[in-house]
């Protein structure tokens, strides 16, 4: 036991032992010193357990942050990498420049990719152009009614007339990309379209993508090297790009590959112009 020895103008704390012993005020003295280097002892350890509980609680978090970032990034990267679920069905445009294969996104746009694959099995592409080239921007199909130098059916010309309701999505316009052209309306796109030619964040999110360019590239890169005339803000090409000839193939059907007729038992128009989204 400890107690004050008011006889000290400190105030100085005494053992209850050394006193009843007669020992004193020297060893309270030592006392002192043993029972406050033991209490900056526990003040130590004190500090060193907080911090050590602040580091594993700092070091928790850095853990938890850095898995859901390499989810998230895992994800994206997987995103990227596999895409929008494609299409069976290919459409080929045949130009000078060469040809371009096209694959569309039914679960992204599904009311877009049944229209203008309808449009393409009435053969609504053939004799049409792209009218705009713009480099590094578009190169843009001209709509079905303007743009034909054939004459067209009653029910191409019925088919070209509808409009198709916006279906926006995430997907970024990147260089491939096929983009439904429009009016003002976002629900007013009928037959155009473009291939993008770069990227153009501008219109995502507000021009439906449903579908990309799988092989042509080398067709674009000859169509951005034409020269080019401006109408107001149309880039246009001086020689019209013309679309001689167009078909839609089956790519699960062993044989119909790109440069290749499908023939009349893999004809994927049978199916689509019977069908009804």
């Amino acid at each position: 036991c400890f107690y004050v020895d008011d006889s000290c103008s400190a105030g100085r704390l005494q053992c209850c032992s050394c006193v009843s012993s007669g020992r004193g005020l020297g060893h309270a003295r030592r006392e002192d010193v043993r029972i406050g280097e033991t209490m900056a002892r526990i003040r130590r350890t004190t500090a060193l357990t907080s911090t050590f509980k602040w580091l594993m609680s700092f070091g928790c978090a850095l853990f938890v942050v850095g898995m859901v970032w390499r989810r998230t990034t895992t994800e994206d990267t997987v995103e990227r990498n596999v895409g929008p679920t494609r299409s069976r069905e290919r459409m080929v445009f045949h130009t000078a420049y060469g040809d371009l294969v096209m694959a569309f996104y039914p679960e992204v746009a599904p009311l877009t990719v049944d229209h203008v694959l309808r449009v393409g099995c009435l053969g609504g592409y053939d004799t049409n152009h792209f009218f705009r080239v713009d480099r590094g921007f578009v190169a843009q199909v001209a709509d079905v009614k303007s743009g034909r130098q054939r004459p067209s059916s009653d029910a191409l010309e019925e088919l070209a007339s509808r409009t198709v309701q916006g279906e926006f999505s995430k997907l970024k316009h990147e260089r491939g990309t096929l983009s439904m052209a429009r009016h003002q309306d976002p629900n007013s796109a009928t037959t155009s379209f473009s291939i993008l030619l770069g990227s153009a964040p501008h219109l995502d999110e507000k021009y439906t993508v449903f579908g990309e360019l799988l092989e042509g590239e080398e067709t674009l890169v000859r169509l951005e090297a034409l020269e080019t005339t401006r109408h107001g803000m149309f880039v246009m090409p001086k020689t019209r790009v013309t679309i001689h000839s167009s078909y839609i193939y089956d790519s699960d059907e062993v044989g119909t590959v790109a440069g290749r007729l499908p023939s009349s038992s893999s004809d994927p128009c049978q199916a689509i112009l019977r069908s009804h989204v």
